[in-house]
C-alpha cells in the first residue's frame, strides 16, 4: 500500500435511523477542499463494500484494515439502541481506516458509499500571455452540488498545425474550488486547441475547450485577443 498522506476524504457516521426493515446510518464527508454532503447508507451496503476490497485486494492488504462488524440476522425491530451504537462505532473506525489508505479510496465502490459524483464541466478556459510566456486559467462550475469536488484537471494542447499533441494533469489539492492557473511556457506561432476536463475519483467531466492563434511575431496580437471559448 502507498505511504501516509493527507486523505482526500474525511468521513463520520453520524447516526442511524430505521426505515422499514432496514437501519440507514448517515455518513457526513468531507473532501480536503472544503465541500461537505451527507448520504445515508444501510448496513449491506458497507457489508458489500468489504466483500468487493476482499475480491480486488491482496489478503495482507485487507488485514490492514478493522475487521467490519458482524452481519446480524435478527430483524431490525428487535435490535436495541445499544446495538446500533455499537455497530455505528465499528463501522465509523472500519471506514476511516478505508478512506485513510490511497489504494482503498481510488476503488469505485468506495466512492459509490462516499456519493461521490464526476465533476461538472470547467465554466471556462482561457490562455493569456505571460512575460512571453503563455499562461493558462481555468474556472470551475460555481453550481455544483457539493458531491463533485475537484482534484485535479486533464488538459489536452493540440498544435492544429501539426497535429502534435501533449497531454497533463494539474492536481489541484485542496484548491479545487478556486480558479486555476498552470505555466505552460512559450507556445509556437500558429493554432493550438486546449481541452480541459475536471476530474476526481469517480471520473471526469465534459470538456471546455478554447482555439487560440498565435502570430509570427508574438507581439504584434494580443493570445487572449485570438481565443474562441468552446463548451461540449
Amino acid at each position: 500500500m502507498e505511504g501516509t498522506a493527507a486523505p482526500t476524504y474525511k468521513c463520520q457516521v453520524q447516526h442511524c435511523q430505521d426505515v422499514g426493515d432496514q437501519v440507514e446510518f448517515e455518513l457526513e464527508v468531507l473532501h480536503r477542499s472544503g465541500l461537505r454532503w451527507q448520504a445515508w447508507r444501510r448496513f449491506s451496503d458497507f457489508v458489500q463494500l468489504h466483500d468487493e476490497l476482499t475480491r480486488d485486494f491482496s489478503r495482507e492488504d485487507v488485514a490492514t484494515l478493522p475487521v467490519p462488524p458482524r452481519r446480524s440476522w435478527l430483524p431490525s425491530f428487535t435490535q436495541t439502541m445499544e446495538f446500533h451504537e455499537q455497530r455505528q462505532h465499528e463501522l465509523q473506525a472500519y471506514f476511516t481506516a478505508v478512506v485513510g489508505q490511497p489504494e482503498f479510496v481510488r476503488h469505485a465502490a468506495v466512492q459509490d458509499l462516499l456519493g461521490v459524483q464526476p465533476p461538472d464541466q470547467p465554466a471556462g478556459v482561457r490562455v493569456v500571455p505571460r512575460n512571453e510566456e503563455h499562461e493558462l486559467e481555468v474556472r470551475p462550475s460555481s453550481h455544483s452540488p457539493k458531491a463533485k469536488p475537484i482534484d485535479k484537471y486533464r488538459v489536452v494542447i493540440v498544435n492544429l498545425e501539426t497535429g502534435s499533441a501533449h497531454t497533463f494533469f494539474r492536481d489541484v489539492g485542496s484548491r479545487g474550488r478556486r480558479p486555476q492557473q498552470a505555466r505552460i511556457g512559450r507556445l509556437m506561432p500558429g493554432k493550438h486547441h486546449f481541452v480541459v476536463s475536471a476530474a476526481n475519483l469517480a471520473g471526469c467531466s465534459a470538456p471546455t475547450s478554447v482555439i487560440i492563434d498565435i502570430p509570427a511575431d508574438l507581439r504584434a496580437t494580443s493570445v487572449a485577443a485570438g481565443a474562441h471559448e468552446r463548451h461540449a
